[in-house]
C-alpha cells in the first residue's frame, strides 16, 4: 500500500492514492487540481523514506471535490460567580481532495534497484537494560549492617502533649512571658 503524511496549513494527514482528504479551505475552484510539496513520509509497499523535515522533490497531487463545512463545534465561556454565559458556534471551512498520485521524481528508478538488489544483512546490536546482572551482584561484599543510635532516656524526652500545647506559645525577645489562663482571672470575674 502506497501513502504519504503530507503537512498542511500547520496539520498533518496520511494520504494514500484514491483516498478522499479533507483539508483547510483552498483557494481553488472545484474541479482544479492541487499539489502538497511538504511530504513528511512516503511508504511504498516495502520501501520507506523519512524527511527531514520533508523529503526533497516529493508530491503528492490532487483534484478538487468540492468545498464544504466541517461538524459545528460550540464554544461556551462561563465565569463563575460574574453571571456571564457566552456560547458561539464555529463550522471550519474545508476543501475535499481526491489523491490521484504520490511519488518522488526518480523513486520508480530507485525503487527497481532496491528490489532486484540483494539486501546486505545488519548486524543486530544487543537491548540494552536499565538492570545490572545477576553475576556482578554476587560480587559484591554484603554490607554491614547500620547499628542503631541509642535511644534518649525518657526523663529527658519532651512528652508529645506538651510539646503541642507549646507550640507556637514562645514569647518574642525583650517582652515578659505571659501568665498562664488559670492565674489571669482576677477576683471580680468569679461568680458567686
Amino acid at each position: 500500500m502506497k501513502y504519504a503524511v503530507v503537512e498542511h496549513a500547520g496539520k498533518q494527514f496520511v494520504a494514500a492514492e484514491g483516498q478522499l482528504v479533507e483539508v483547510d479551505r483552498l483557494a481553488l475552484q472545484a474541479g482544479s487540481a492541487v499539489e502538497f510539496g511538504e511530504v513528511l513520509l512516503l511508504r511504498d509497499t516495502d520501501h520507506v523514506e523519512v524527511g527531514a523535515p520533508y523529503i526533497q522533490g516529493a508530491r503528492v497531487t490532487g483534484k478538487i471535490q468540492a468545498h464544504l463545512r466541517g461538524p459545528k463545534i460550540l464554544v461556551f465561556k462561563y465565569r463563575a460567580k460574574q453571571r456571564y454565559r457566552v456560547r458561539q458556534g464555529h463550522r471550519q471551512a474545508l476543501t475535499r481532495v481526491a489523491i490521484e498520485s504520490i511519488g518522488l521524481p526518480g523513486a520508480s528508478a530507485e525503487v527497481a534497484a532496491a528490489t532486484t538488489a540483494e539486501p546486505k544483512p545488519q548486524p543486530v546490536e544487543p537491548r540494552r537494560t536499565s538492570r545490572k546482572p545477576a553475576s556482578s551482584a554476587a560480587k559484591r561484599p554484603a554490607a554491614a549492617p547500620k547499628a542503631k543510635a541509642p535511644a534518649q532516656p525518657a526523663a529527658v524526652r519532651p512528652k508529645s502533649g506538651a510539646r503541642k500545647a507549646d507550640k507556637g506559645k514562645q514569647p518574642k525577645a525583650g517582652q515578659p512571658a505571659k501568665k498562664p489562663a488559670a492565674q489571669k482571672k482576677s477576683a471580680g470575674s468569679k461568680k458567686k
